[in-house]
């Protein structure tokens, strides 16, 4: 995978603050998809050359849940989580879904100029405390 060092920043930013937001709703991450082992799911397109990234949640308790519901609850976490990275938000277009939507249809393109994150950096590392910082 060839992804420039901001894009691949701008990625880890945005996964962290997907995976906080689903901490908080003590939700555990489905690893590779399998939703009877977890309850969410990331996965990220990037386009470098358009300094995009598209970014797709799934998680289990939006099967239920209209679209709208969803992506506005997702979206203004977002908003908040990263007010101080209002250019990494800009680059982001997101779609929210159920594990059932999930299965029936991929929704961003593949292949050149489009590359796929592997999960090993995007899935959710514990951020480290600096000692004597809260």
């Amino acid at each position: 995978m060839d992804l420039e060092p901001v894009m691949r920043t701008a990625v880890r930013i945005v996964s962290r603050a997907i995976h906080e937001f689903a901490r908080k709703k003590h939700w555990k991450y489905a690893e590779d998809a399998d939703f009877t082992r977890g309850d969410y799911y990331i996965d990220v397109v990037v386009n470098s050359d358009w300094r995009r990234i598209y970014l797709e949640f799934v998680a289990s308790d939006y099967d239920h849940k209209s679209r709208d519901e969803r992506f506005i609850e997702v979206w203004h976490y977002l908003k908040s989580a990263l007010a101080d990275e209002p250019h990494v938000l800009s680059a982001v277009d997101l779609v929210v879904r159920g594990p059932k939507e999930f299965a029936e249809e991929k929704p961003f393109p593949t292949g050149a100029p489009y590359v796929h994150i592997p999960q090993e950096l995007i899935k959710y590392v514990p951020r480290k405390r600096v000692q004597g910082k809260k």
